[in-house]
């Protein structure tokens, strides 16, 4: 979410995150992540976080005895899904699978202090994308190349996911997404699949007097965009603070990878780039008059067609604005959209039927802008890892699982049950679209997904971004000198390395 839950899906509490502080050995690539977390800032907030309760969530031995062993994920919904089949699995097979779920803010620590210390609660881990490269780096995980070719048939996978959430290192050094079947090396399973999309108001954009209103001011038809700039007309079209209704709402704050990931896809769609990735060049590239047009853009629509507050809005508070009516579109990730269609949370539908008659759903349209066409959409989702630290009866045991969940059978129970395979068969089957109002939009999603960095300095580059956008989205700042401030510091932290040549 890259998370979000992402979010995603009915994720619990998603905008209560704690500060965490990582203990144990520092290590290389100082804890980052794309979904999600961020580094903590003292050791009271860390003992704060960690009750008596929590601290028995992460006492299970490490050899469970050949009948339960538990993967670490965090409190979401498809991790929830996770544990129904866990059980169903044991219910099967004799063998149980349970899910450790600390709140997201927890997740990347509860999994790396573990690293650290050698010895893990679980025989498997979900990771983020970002994570893989530091945990192979550390030898925290075993690699996978002869297993995933032996028991999948790795070509039904989205070579883009495949690659992100399994392969390091990447063709292209410091970047994810460049799959290499020939050569590559996999230390992860393709697990969970996400990325973002937008959510609309269809009955708002069906509507003849707002169609007639809009046709006269903009000169062409209200319905779902064709460009990124009709994104910004029709937020405006709709933005009426007088009646407490608004245009947009995205994920704005500082915590976790808000901002960035609200700021990168438009930087994107207008045909920018956040960095060279062959040279780390990041002068000239994340200050580039593109990014900085489509900050502008972005600027625009936090401060003027956002409801008031949202400078600290991530997807529980995106969700809300939809849910209470408040908003035409969100910009959110497409596992958080089931929280869109809980009665007791809306005030549009007393039925999931009737919620579902007034919200749609649309991908990034793309943009041509100063003679180049982009359509971009930012990446979410994770791979499943061994644990190094596990026995060998227990990380087979755990491959079993593997190739059980990732049965036609059972993955047809994972998407019904509203997470998202990576497979692309299964994406693109008339019962995945029938299982969600999003889904008919999610096989074409992942056919323009784009992510970031892959690198140890990722949490850094990452913070560095997050922060400065968040301040240009809530006109502390103005996009320009946001944009050169962040490729000043991205410059020193990446010539610190020693591994670029833009810096030799």
């Amino acid at each position: 979410m890259d998370e979000q839950a992402r979010p995603h899906g009915g994720v619990a509490n998603e905008g209560a995150f704690l500060p965490v502080l990582i203990v144990g050995t520092e290590r290389k690539g100082q804890y980052s992540m794309k979904a999600r977390l961020w580094r903590a800032v003292s050791a009271a907030a860390l003992i704060s976080c960690i009750s008596a309760g929590s601290l028995a969530q992460y006492s299970h031995p490490t050899h469970a005895a050949g009948k339960t062993l538990h993967v670490a994920w965090f409190e979401f919904g498809p991790a929830d899904v996770l544990a129904t089949l866990g059980q169903q699995y044991g219910r099967e097979t004799g063998t149980t699978i349970a899910v450790d779920r600390p709140p997201l803010a927890q997740w990347y620590t509860s999994v790396f202090n573990q690293f650290a210390a050698h010895h893990t609660s679980f025989a498997a881990a979900a990771l983020d994308s970002q994570w893989l490269g530091q945990a192979v780096t550390d030898h925290d995980v075993p690699e996978l190349t002869p297993w995933l070719k032996a028991n999948l048939k790795v070509t039904d996978f989205y070579p883009y996911l495949f690659a992100s959430y399994s392969q390091y290192p990447q063709r292209t050094p410091g970047t994810t997404g460049s799959l290499d079947l020939a050569r590559g090396h996999f230390y992860g399973v393709p697990w969970f699949a996400d990325a973002k999309m937008f959510a609309y108001r269809k009955d708002w954009f069906s509507d003849p007097a707002n169609q007639a209103a809009f046709k006269a001011k903009y000169h062409y038809a209200l319905g779902v965009p064709k460009s990124m700039d009709q994104i910004v007309d029709i937020a405006d079209f709709f933005t009426q603070p007088s009646k407490g209704i608004y245009g947009y709402a995205t994920h704005e704050q500082t915590g976790y990878d808000a901002a960035a990931e609200t700021f990168l896809p438009w930087c994107w769609n207008y045909g920018g780039e956040i960095w060279n990735s062959k040279t780390g060049a990041v002068q000239g590239y994340v200050n580039s008059p593109r990014c900085a047009h489509a900050l502008q853009l972005v600027d625009h629509l936090t401060q003027k067609d956002s409801p008031p507050g949202s400078g600290s809005n991530f997807i529980a508070e995106v969700t809300n604005d939809m849910n209470q009516g408040k908003v035409a579109m969100i910009e959110s990730w497409l596992c958080c959209f089931a929280g869109l269609f809980d009665p007791k949370a809306s005030t549009l539908g007393k039925t999931k039927a009737e919620i579902a008659n007034k919200i749609g759903f649309f991908n990034y349209p793309g943009e041509t802008y100063m003679g180049t066409t982009s359509r971009v959409a930012p990446l979410g989702g994770m791979g499943l890892s061994l644990s190094s630290y596990a026995s060998q009866a227990d990380q087979q045991e755990i491959l079993k699982f593997v190739k059980w969940f990732l049965t036609p059978r059972i993955q047809q129970e994972w998407y019904t049950m509203g997470a998202t395979p990576a497979n692309n068969v299964i994406l693109q089957s008339a019962g995945f679209k029938a299982a969600q109002p999003w889904n008919p939009l999610t096989a074409q999603v992942f056919s323009m997904v784009k992510d970031f960095w892959n690198m140890p300095e990722y949490s850094t580059m990452l913070k560095v971004m997050n922060d400065g956008i968040n301040a240009s989205m809530t006109g502390q700042n103005n996009a320009k000198t946001t944009l050169d401030t962040i490729a000043k510091k991205q410059a020193a932290i990446l010539g610190a390395t020693g591994r670029y040549s833009a810096y030799q």
